[in-house]
Order: C-alpha cells, then structure tokens, then sequence
C-alpha cells in the first residue's frame, strides 16, 4: 500500500477561507501534496473565537481543516481608529498579493458584497493572472439575487431538501414534535469543501492540457441539492415533498445491541434467506408475512420487531459476525471514539498524527501507480501545450490523454462545453447504482465524453422501476439524475465480442471507472495488469464499499452500512433517540470522492506518471467528513449527537413557523446575535446575552424566545426578517420550495430536460460552474444502448461493430 499520494508536489496554493468549507478545500488539496499556504481573515478565525480547549468543536474543526499549512496573520498598522477597518484591508490585500505571485491556485470564500467591501474583484484577478486557478466558495454562489445571503452550515444543509427527512422514519415516529435535523455536524461544510477540491483539481487538469487558469465557482446549497438529487428528482416527477414519514428503508434500519445500535439490509432474496439461516430463525424465510420483499415491506413493523428481539440479546461484534457469515449487508452504529480502532477501517491506513495532539484521517483514497512508460503502442493522441507546475509551456507536452474532438462525439457539440476543463477526455463507465454512477456524472459535467457500458444480461438496479418490475428499463427517474450527459452502449462483458470490445474502447480512453466489488474486475479478465498493457496512461477508478484490500474488502455494501459503519448514522439525530438512516446521498459522497481521485490520477499522467489505480471506499470518505469528530475523540472529548445543536452556537436549531415549516437559524458571532437580538423583545436585549457563554447557559431561555418569534409568524416571513437582520437563517426546504426558491431559479439549479420515455422531468444541474464558458447544453440521460452508432463513429472503434439489441 502506497503511504502518500502526492501529484500536487511542489505546486503553491493560497487558502483565504474561513470557517469549514474552504479551508476542507484547501487541506485536501494538501493531502495530495500542495504546499498550501493560509491568509487568516483580517478579523480573526472565527472558529477560534468558539474554541473552548483543544477537544472542543471549534478547536478540532480549524485543527483538521488547517494541519500542515503555511499560516500568515496579517493585522491593521496603527492608523486611527476610523481607519483601521481599511488599513486591516489594505494589509490584507498586500500579503494576498505577494503569497499569489508564487501560486498556482486560489480558495476564496467571501461573497460578492464581501468582495466589493474588501476591494477584491477576483474577474480582475482573473485577467491579471490568466493562469492563476480561483475556486471560490461560498453558501449561494457569486450571482443571483441571494449571494449575499447570511448562511452556515446549518441553513445550507437544510436548503437543499434532505433535512425535511431527517431523522429518520424509525426515530420519527418516537419524537414527531421535534425538530428536523442535519446529519453530523458541519457536513455541509465538508461537503461543499470536498466538491470544491473536485472542482480545483479538474482546473488544474485544465490548466496542465494547456488551458489555462480561470475562475469556478462552488455553492455550497447546489451542493446539497446535487447530493440529495435521487430524493428531489423523484418529488419533483412524482409531485410531493418527502418528509420524515418518508421510510428510507424497507425495513429493520438501526436496530438496538445489548452494546449500541446495528444497521441489518438484507436487500437481495439471497441475503435474505442465508441471513435466516445464520442467524438461526430459518422459519423466519418462510414465514408467509416476509416471503418476498414485497410483503416484508408491508409487514415492516413486524419483521423490525422479529429481528429486534434476536439483536437486543448480543452484542453488536456478534450480530456483525453473523453478518459476515451470511454475506449479509450490515453493521455496526460505530461512534467517532470507535472509527479509528475498528479493524476494518484500520486496515485502510487513513489516519495520522495531528500537531497539538490526538489523530485524524490524512489521505481520502488509496492509489496505485505504474512507472512512467513513454512508448504509446496504442496510438494515444500526445497533447501539445501542457504546463509544467511552474507554468512553462512544453513543445511536446507532458502527457498522453485524448484532446482533440467535440466531448460528445459527433452528436453533441453544445456551446460553451469547449470550455470546460475535460472537454475531449473519453471515460469508460462501467458502474451502476448510485456512486459510481455520480463519479461519472461529476466527469461530463467537466466536459468529458462519458460512455456507459450496460451489460444485457443484468441491467442497472436504478433502470428498473421498483414498483413496477415489468416496466420499460428507461422509465426509471431513479437513474435519470444520476446519469445526465453520458451515452450509453451494451456489452457482455462474459462474452469474447464484449470483452474484445471494452478492451478496443480502453485503449482510446483515458479514464476507466467501476464499482464492482472487489475481485470481479480480475474474473471479467480485466484486471489492471491487462487495462495498462492496453493502454499505460489509463486512470482506474475502483470504487468499492469498503477499499479493495480491507479486511471486509468483500462484503456487499449499502449506503445504509456505510452510514452506520462510516459513524455519520451515530452522530445524527437525538441524544435520547436511536441514531439515523441516512440514505442515498452518502452513495453520492463517494462518487464525489472518486471524483478527486480520478483528477487527481489524470493531472499525475499529464505530468508524465504512467497509469494509476485509485481504490476510493465509500466508508473511508464518510470517516474523512468527519475526521474533526475522530480528532475530538482522540484528544479525550465525547462527540455525540445532538440534533442540530452545537456546543459553542446558541442558538443553532430548526424551530416550527405558524404555518407549520421550520426555519434553520444559525447564531455564531456576537454580530449575528446583535441583528437577531432586537426581534425577539426586550428580554432578549439582556447584555449579559451578548456574551456567548451566558447564551449557552441559558440556552433553554435562548430558544424560548426564538421559538416564540417564529411561531407568531409564516416561515417566509421569518425568513426574510432573519435575513435582512445579518442572521442566517432559511427553510428546512421541501423539492417544492427548491423548484419555487429564486435564487435557484436564477442560478438555473434545477433543468428541464425532455425525456422520450418520461416526458418533461426536472433534474438537479451540476454542483459547480465555470463562468468563462456560459451556458452549457448537456445531454439528457441516455436510453439503453442508444449510441451504438455515434460511439463506434467517435472513438474509431472498428472493425468490429458495437451490439445495439436495446430493450
């Protein structure tokens, strides 16, 4: 296993973001080697304006987030007191400038007015330093009419529809009077800082085919949205809005141990039956009321009940043993304390020592490499003008990857795609389901030629209609939003045609991804000793539940285990409560993850590497999200879930409108309590509740009186009242508030695409955007082998002809 993956060796970035999302850009960035060097804000760290001890929350964010950087304090010279605000500008502007000359990238996360108010116009920038890379991000993004908003990780999470469901359906019907809540805590944050690295590295591709810098931008509610796309895409066809009487699944879910909690997901009738039969309740597989799946999910409550009465008498290494014997999807609730010491995940070497004490992850996937190989006997178009790290141009170029030719072949020559950092790269996809598929979707929303390889004998799971078997395999909205801008072929990959076939198609690709579990790839005789001898350049994804030499490396997985064993399950909902389902948006967090990986392999080839492997676990990267809580609990502190609460933000909760939505408002700094204070009546212009730790003390008081506020008023109006106040604050939205909200309208967030099977449906766009290339048309999802012809055309496949046979 190789210890550290470092493409980024030697190139410089500049890190001016403050709370969460930025700098989780930043540091990711780092752990592939940049050397990152952090401006703190002109005002102070505001995560350090919370810290109460090196095992408080505030203390393990900025710690996890900001390890390893180059730190600059930049304050005010002695002007006047009048002038100090511009002379903290000025100093600020000064140092920014001279750490940008030796830099290659930019992570900003001020807003527009925050900009104008600073004197930075980053367009400007741009045109100064046309090779300098700029990703900025932010809450809402840099246009439409809330860019300005005031947001935290709390409104931003709760913006894009997921929370409206949570907790879960097990934990709702316990406690329905109480809030919905975000799952973990500053996961937004984390999210969106782990899609702006997806975004800085596909720019630095970019930047190394020749194309130079530029700015992207990254909004932090798009990517909640973009995460929680299954769920919206579906309320939106079907026209309801889920709540969290919403069963996330069939049945069974968090499951209470004579120890804690167990996540059990028998899906498949095979696991099942030979769960039954481990677990020693065969009688229960032929029990008329679980026969089928069907009838197990109208008997939930019964089969629930049934398996929790096996689970409340072990423990929950003993349910996790019968588990794996069965080859059973399923596991452990594991606590932050628990993550780094589990066998499993230890055997992924993702953690590290963190300056001031205690451990966190240090790397998000694991990468093979093969020695450089410069003899192209497959006939690889080499790329001219591509950078070095110090931005020299080469006559020759430095790689090896696809340039030439429209993204999409002769069938899609949309405007602005040209602009796109991977436009003209080919990707085999050979996933299906949920994570793989996003890595790919994420890919063509670059710019690359994506094309799915669909087998014929064992169409996608997502195709089929659930709650119509015998429906047409392109009726399916659950694969519709995940499949966007791809073409799609049919091949049997059992079959000498098929296998002939894909391997003609590596050999004039540049990116390969799957997500098969571990082994099939070597049984289908395309393992990677046989992808690189066709082509020595190519980057493979290996997208596996648990990483490909994991102890568990062959278990079949879910999002639900990965929920459960990844410890996001156990930090959500409340402290009295179970711990929570969360569904398919921690499938769409590993597709991000693989993602980065993919870049990060395709700047490494450009920069002459030879190919690579990355083997990116769906399980590591919910650890990696949440490396802070892993931290605290090194260093002694006990992170627990707690709703939406932190313990340093009073208030930070969801709290019910008089027309019964609930409104996210999210207090951080004295200044946001200062605009919210006012509103809420004379008690709550105490000035002893200025005082942050006063507020915490009575923080029963705090809420009464915000609880009051909201509840004489429709959530709108609070809203806008909060808002215009400084105070974060949004709905806890529903897929109807998200198609209505118009910011999203004017960012164009949601598209329109028409569908021949489904008519006109509504599709969640990308998470990020490239201002320099416009709008930007991209395919709708593809039918069932419908591109045989335009494929075998594009990418030269003869002699033999691509199988069209579609259902």
């Amino acid at each position: 296993m190789e210890q550290r993956y470092l493409p980024l060796a030697g190139l410089r970035v500049v890190d001016t973001g403050r709370w969460v999302a930025a700098p989780w850009c930043a540091q990711l960035l780092s752990w592939l080697g940049a050397d990152v060097v952090r401006i703190e804000p002109r005002d102070g760290e505001p995560l350090l304006e919370l810290d109460d001890g090196p095992a408080s929350d505030a203390r393990c964010l900025y710690d996890d987030a900001n390890r390893g950087k180059a730190i600059h304090r930049v304050a005010a010279d002695g002007h006047a007191a009048a002038d100090g605000r511009v002379a903290a500008d000025e100093a600020y502007l000064a140092v920014l400038r001279r750490e940008l000359a030796g830099a290659r990238l930019l992570v900003d996360d001020h807003t527009p007015g925050e900009l104008a108010a600073l004197g930075l116009d980053l367009d400007a920038l741009t045109r100064e330093r046309p090779d300098l890379v700029i990703v900025s991000v932010t809450p809402r993004g840099l246009s439409g009419p809330g860019a300005d908003d005031p947001a935290c990780e709390l409104t931003v999470y709760h913006a894009a529809g997921e929370g409206a469901t949570l907790p879960s359906e097990n934990v709702y019907r316990l406690f329905p009077d109480r809030p919905p809540v975000r799952p973990g805590r500053f996961l937004a944050d984390h999210d969106t800082g782990l899609t702006a690295a997806v975004a800085a590295m596909a720019a630095l591709v970019g930047w190394r085919r020749g194309r130079g810098g530029g700015l992207v931008e990254v909004s932090g509610t798009e990517v909640e949205c973009g995460l929680n796309r299954t769920t919206l895409s579906r309320a939106l066809f079907e026209g309801v809005d889920y709540d969290r009487n919403y069963r996330g699944y069939d049945y069974a879910g968090a499951l209470r141990c004579q120890d804690g909690w167990v996540a059990i997901r028998p899906v498949e009738e095979r696991h099942w039956q030979s769960f039954c039969r481990v677990m020693g309740r065969p009688e229960l597989a032929d029990d008329p009321r679980f026969a089928d799946r069907g009838v197990r999910y109208t008997n939930a409550d019964e089969l629930t009940a049934e398996l929790e009465r096996w689970t409340r008498g072990c423990s929950r290494a003993e349910v996790r043993a019968v588990l794996l014997e069965a080859g059973c999807p399923g596991g452990p609730f594991l606590e932050p304390a628990e993550l780094a010491h589990d066998a499993a995940i230890a055997s992924r070497d993702l953690f590290g020592d963190v300056p001031g004490g205690g451990i966190a992850p240090v790397r998000p996937f694991v990468v093979t490499r093969r020695d450089p190989n410069p003899a192209n006997p497959n006939g690889a178009a080499t790329l001219n003008g591509a950078a070095t790290l110090n931005g020299a141009a080469t006559q020759n170029g430095t790689g090896t990857l696809h340039g030439a030719g429209s993204a999409n072949g002769a069938d899609a020559t949309a405007a602005g795609r040209a602009a796109l950092p991977l436009a003209g790269l080919r990707v085999v996809d050979l996933t299906w389901v949920a994570a793989g598929p996003y890595t790919t979707e994420l890919l063509a929303f670059l710019g690359a030629d994506v094309v799915r390889v669909e087998s014929p004998r064992n169409p996608d799971l997502f195709r089929r209609n659930m709650s119509d078997p015998g429906a047409d395999l392109d009726s399916s909205i659950r694969f519709m939003d995940l499949n966007q801008d791809k073409r799609s072929v049919i091949a049997d990959l059992k079959s000498d045609e098929g296998h002939d076939l894909l391997l003609r198609m590596v050999e004039q690709a540049d990116v390969l991804v799957e997500n098969y579990r571990p082994g099939v790839r070597a049984r289908l005789g395309i393992d990677d000793e046989v992808l690189h001898r066709h082509n020595p350049r190519l980057v493979v994804l290996a997208l596996s539940g648990f990483g490909t030499d994991a102890l568990d490396a062959n278990r079949p997985g879910y999002a639900s285990v990965f929920n459960a064993e990844g410890g996001l399950g156990a930090m959500t909902g409340y402290p009295d409560a179970p711990p929570s389902d969360i569904r398919d948006t921690n499938d769409l967090r590993a597709g991000t993850n693989g993602c980065l990986g993919v870049l990060a392999g395709l700047f490494d080839v450009l920069g002459g590497g030879g190919g690579v492997t990355v083997d990116a676990a769906a399980r590591d990267v919910l650890v990696c999200l949440q490396g802070h809580l892993v931290l605290q609990a090194s260093r002694g502190g006990r992170p627990n879930r707690n709703g939406n609460l932190l313990d340093r933000a009073a208030p930070y909760d969801c709290y019910q409108a008089r027309d019964g939505r609930w409104v996210a408002v999210g207090v951080r700094t004295r200044a946001e309590w200062e605009g919210l204070a006012p509103l809420l009546g004379p008690a709550a212009v105490d000035p002893a509740l200025r005082d942050l730790d006063t507020r915490l003390d009575r923080r029963a008081e705090v809420d009464g009186l915000v609880a009051a506020f909201v509840a004489d008023r429709d959530a709108a109006e609070v809203v806008d009242a909060l808002r215009a106040a400084g105070v974060p604050a949004g709905l806890s939205a529903a897929a109807s508030d998200i198609a209505a909200e118009p910011h999203l309208r004017a960012r164009h967030a949601l598209r329109a695409v028409d569908h021949p099977r489904l008519g006109t449906i509504t599709l969640v766009g990308p998470p990020f955007r490239w201002p320099a290339a416009g709008p930007v048309e991209f395919l709708r999802p593809p039918l069932l082998g419908e591109h045989a012809d335009s494929v075998e055309r594009s990418w030269d496949l003869h002699p033999a002809a691509l199988p069209t046979g579609r259902r």
